[in-house]
């Protein structure tokens, strides 16, 4: 996920993302739950959808925030 300046703010199933001198290091997954993930989206009640390419035919994943 990035910011409005194109910052990685946030790496779904991955590792936190880190910066040394203003570049972003090396990410990995750390937990197997997306195939090929390419879009976010959200919707009015902060409910985010994860789209994915070649996933085997699966429909997005809705993530629900954690109050």
């Amino acid at each position: 996920m990035l910011d409005k300046n194109f910052k990685v703010v946030s790496n779904l199933g991955g590792s936190e993302p880190s910066y040394v001198d203003g570049k972003i290091q090396e990410m990995y997954q750390t937990v197997k739950a997306f195939s090929y993930p390419h879009d976010v989206c959200i919707d009015d009640e902060e409910n985010m959808y994860v789209a994915q390419w070649n996933s085997g035919k699966v429909y997005p994943y809705k993530l629900t925030p954690v109050v």
